[in-house]
């Protein structure tokens, strides 16, 4: 007689990468909304050009 665990291996797999999925969507989603490189477009170097000039 042997011994065997309990846990199916396969459930538990397919778990993390439920996980690992929701948590890259979270991240993409993340990055749509406020992206990490700057606002290149007319309206945000408008923004830039303000913003540096009050800093002055």
């Amino acid at each position: 007689m042997t011994w065997e665990t309990a846990v199916d291996v396969n459930r538990l797999a397919l778990f993390g990468e439920f996980i690992g999925f929701a948590a890259a969507v979270i991240a993409t989603l993340t990055v749509f909304r406020r992206p990490p490189w700057p606002d290149l477009s007319a309206a945000g170097m408008e923004a830039l050009r303000k913003l540096k000039w009050a800093s002055r």
